[in-house]
């Protein structure tokens, strides 16, 4: 197994960082503006909401990739150590089944009250959404039927945890990695061997 701290880009963080940041600004700017202009209220909830989950995936990518697999990681803190014990042993994730299930009971409330209040609260709640979305999602990616559901998104995802901890950075979505060119060569090829370390011995 390589060594999944490092980064195959030396430059600096700034340098990697600033460029994401700009793209994204780029495509969720759109949804502030309509957000602020829309006269229709459902109109405007929901470009604050898609905002919210927008902003979410590209912290969900930003995350991984700038802080768990930064060239310099803090190997002392619990969250990068947490998610360093995950590639060790991919089929162990920390968020149980009840503790999904809470964060779900408590989108929908969330989603059904943003609609009344200010739109910082509705950008919250899809943010939140967002990472509800990212908590499930990387449970279904350890199960082996989510092939046939998300195959690309599972197979990038096996990619990161075998030969390319320095590409595949997205849990929810693949088009970060798409846009900032982090996805694994058209020909990598994932083994039968290593598919049964990912899934534990699941058939």
């Amino acid at each position: 197994m390589r060594n999944t701290s490092l980064n195959s880009d030396t430059t600096t963080l700034p340098t990697r960082f600033i460029p994401c940041i700009l793209v994204f600004i780029a495509f969720a700017s759109p949804l502030w503006v309509a957000g602020i202009v829309l006269q229709d209220v459902f109109l405007s909830w929901l470009c604050w909401i898609t905002s919210g989950w927008l902003s979410w995936t590209f912290t969900e990518y930003a995350v991984h990739r700038f802080y768990m697999h930064q060239l310099h990681p803090k190997t002392h803190q619990k969250l990068y150590q947490s998610h360093m014990s995950h590639h060790r042993n991919p089929w162990h994730i920390k968020i149980n089944f009840w503790q999904r299930t809470g964060m779900v009971a408590a989108g929908i409330v969330l989603l059904y009250y943003s609609y009344f209040l200010p739109p910082f609260v509705t950008v919250f709640t899809g943010f939140f959404l967002g990472f509800i979305g990212y908590a499930l999602m990387h449970w279904v990616l350890h199960q082996t039927w989510s092939a046939t559901l998300f195959p690309r998104l599972q197979t990038a995802h096996i990619h990161h945890h075998g030969k390319f901890p320095d590409k595949c950075f997205g849990f929810s979505l693949i088009w970060w990695d798409y846009l900032f060119g982090t996805l694994p060569p058209q020909s990598a090829h994932l083994s039968t061997k290593f598919r049964d370390f990912y899934f534990n011995g699941k058939h």
